[in-house]
């Protein structure tokens, strides 16, 4: 069986965002503004968690390139990231939810304009408040890591929601999207590696098809070597 494996591979591919409300979870409506000096698409980290009262952050993750066709069986997909630091929040919590944007093709992010939302590159709709698929991973918990470990959770059924849309096509991108668990105790959050802080500790993300991953033939690739040629 096919196995694809991608990571996050540019610095505007990776961030975080915050200033969402308390117990959004996956349905964000308010905040997810840059933080300060628009640095939140360059920074050496990714933060998702709650960081105070009303300042939840959600994290974007961008895998460019998706060498899997329309309509794929997925047998297996996994989302990974590596801890930036050791923390144990001991008694209090840590969880997310993972889900990818329900757009077919994952657009770029960027980080123009000061104090705009984290946002696509094709506005009016910000990042955070595009709709997520309807298929998500967790509740994760995250309450306990280690400095350089990864940590994995499967989003199968997240990826098959993506590629059997209509809109998909081979090589399109995929945004998937970490968000605060509500059972996220109030001022907690994990540090996990971005592009700008280690290439090779970013985010990955690997699936497995039952076929249905390579490039579409074409007609000519078939009938020439029939013709001897």
């Amino acid at each position: 069986m096919p196995t694809f494996n991608y990571q996050v591979s540019a610095s505007l591919d990776d961030g975080h965002a915050g200033s969402v409300n308390n117990d959004s979870g996956r349905t964000v409506t308010s905040g997810a503004t840059f933080l300060v000096g628009n640095s939140d698409l360059t920074s050496s980290i990714v933060s998702p968690g709650s960081h105070n009262s009303n300042d939840e952050y959600p994290a974007i993750f961008r895998f460019l390139n998706i060498g899997i066709n329309p309509g794929a069986t997925i047998v297996s997909a996994n989302f990974t990231i590596t801890a930036q630091a050791t923390y144990n929040a001991g008694a209090n919590v840590i969880k997310y939810f993972v889900s990818a944007e329900l757009a077919a093709s994952g657009l770029a992010l960027s980080y123009t304009n000061p104090g705009r939302t984290l946002r696509s590159a094709s506005p009016p709709v910000g990042a955070t408040a595009r709709p997520r698929t309807t298929a998500y991973a967790g509740p994760w918990d995250l309450t306990s890591v280690t400095v350089d470990t990864e940590y994995s959770i499967s989003v199968t059924s997240v990826i098959q929601e993506i590629v059997n849309q209509g809109g998909w096509a081979y090589n399109n991108a995929i945004n998937m999207i970490m968000d605060t668990h509500p059972d996220c105790t109030q001022g907690e959050w994990q540090d996990f590696w971005a592009y700008d802080g280690s290439t090779s500790k970013a985010a990955k993300l690997s699936i497995v098809t039952a076929g249905g991953g390579l490039a579409p033939r074409r007609m000519m690739d078939i009938y020439i070597p029939l013709l001897g040629r």
